[in-house]
């Protein structure tokens, strides 16, 4: 294949994202369910990866504006994602637990983070309004309309080259934190390496279809690090943030006290055990070489 039709890829990727950003913009703004605020969140995310892998077609001022404008109204809506993954845990660590003695200080202690939850609620709607009004869907919808059609005979050699580049870069910012992955007390470090698996995963699957599918392994490899560590930092989270500050005002409420003090225990035991899972996998995958073999495997296209 000496040629791809990189325009029609283009706009297909594009407007997947905006379909489903469009789409669940609404519900986010009724907040009567929670995944709506995870969609969106995820086609945001599938969003700027593709501007990393179109940046060699696509203007460089405007994917930079439109990243920019992507990641200010990202980062409120994780915020707000957050306290929904930490309620929806909360009930279902209830349910699991149901010869819990103490079910009305967990009652409290989900009330005290669904009113949080409320509370945050306008910031949304706010950065809603404001994502629209930047016009950025608009932008991109303007731009892809008037690419160029000498992209649909776009040189396979150049993209080859080009989605090389990016993949290889995302894998060495992923390398960067290896060093950590035995150290359970890199808190830091270790969220920074699930971001990093995020980005590389994301990437992976904007191009995969290019690859015959022979980059599925390794996006299963990307995903599995992702959602380890982020279940990884979301008890680190607990541990470290949230129950501090609930506890901090719970004043003399003993029974909200007992609750916490038995989730926190709770939650430091299974961060343990899924850290030492993660840790385990980690070292399996780097034994088979996993990512010198992504690369290899991109390398082959470029022949």
């Amino acid at each position: 294949m000496k040629h791809i039709n990189y325009r029609k890829f283009i706009k297909k990727t594009f407007r997947a994202s905006v379909k489903v950003i469009l789409r669940e913009e609404q519900g986010v703004k009724k907040n009567k369910d929670p995944e709506c605020i995870h969609q969106l969140r995820v086609a945001l995310r599938k969003l700027a990866a593709s501007f990393e892998l179109f940046q060699d077609v696509m203007p460089g001022q405007l994917l930079k504006k439109w990243k920019k404008d992507i990641g200010i109204f990202s980062e409120v809506l994780g915020k707000a994602r957050d306290i929904d993954v930490q309620i929806e845990f909360l009930k279902d660590f209830k349910n699991r637990k149901r010869k819990l003695k103490n079910s009305q200080g967990m009652d409290v202690f989900i009330l005290i983070l669904s009113d949080k939850r409320s509370r945050f609620q306008p910031q949304v709607i706010k950065a809603i309004d404001e994502f629209d009004k930047s016009l950025t869907i608009k932008k991109i919808e303007k731009e892809i309309k008037i690419l160029p059609f000498d992209f649909k005979k776009y040189k396979s050699r150049k993209f080859y080259r080009h989605a090389k580049a990016k993949i290889e870069e995302k894998v060495n910012q992923l390398l960067v934190f290896e060093e950590f992955v035995q150290n359970p007390d890199a808190v830091e470090q270790l969220h920074n390496m699930r971001v990093a698996a995020k980005h590389l995963r994301y990437l992976l699957e904007q191009c995969g279809c290019f690859y015959a599918d022979r980059l599925d392994v390794f996006i299963e490899s990307a995903r599995y690090i992702q959602k380890a560590l982020g279940s990884i930092h979301d008890f680190d989270v607990w541990i470290n943030k949230t129950v501090p500050e609930v506890l901090a005002g719970a004043g003399k409420n003993k029974e909200l006290i007992d609750v916490i003090d038995y989730f926190r225990n709770e939650c430091i035991n299974k961060r343990s055990r899924e850290y030492k899972t993660f840790a385990l996998y980690w070292k399996k995958i780097q034994l088979k070489n996993c990512w010198a073999k992504l690369i290899k495997t991109v390398n082959c296209f470029q022949e």
